[in-house]
């Protein structure tokens, strides 16, 4: 099972330079627990958060299986999902 103690997002959407948890072992931050909470005003990337935990899960999946990962940039982006995966072999 893969447990995250720690993750640091520069520069996805909102989030410029966010750090939760123990990124490495010389970081004197406490590693994430079982349930966190996540508050804040409207606007403030909460769900940008989570979109990007889904985000790299998939980047970790599509490493795994051999697939290939397109990310569309730009206008092509919106608001939609940040990532579209192209099965290669069956995982």
């Amino acid at each position: 099972m893969l447990i995250i103690e720690g993750i640091r997002i520069k520069y996805f959407r909102v989030l410029r330079d966010v750090t939760l948890g123990c990124t490495n072992k010389q970081s004197t931050n406490s590693p994430l627990t079982s349930i966190i909470a996540v508050t804040g005003k409207n606007g403030r990337g909460k769900s940008t958060l989570f979109d990007a935990f889904a985000f790299m899960m998939i980047r970790l999946q599509a490493l795994a299986c051999g697939w290939i990962l397109y990310l569309p940039c730009g206008r092509a982006a919106g608001h939609a999902f940040p990532g579209r995966a192209w099965e290669r072999e069956k995982c």
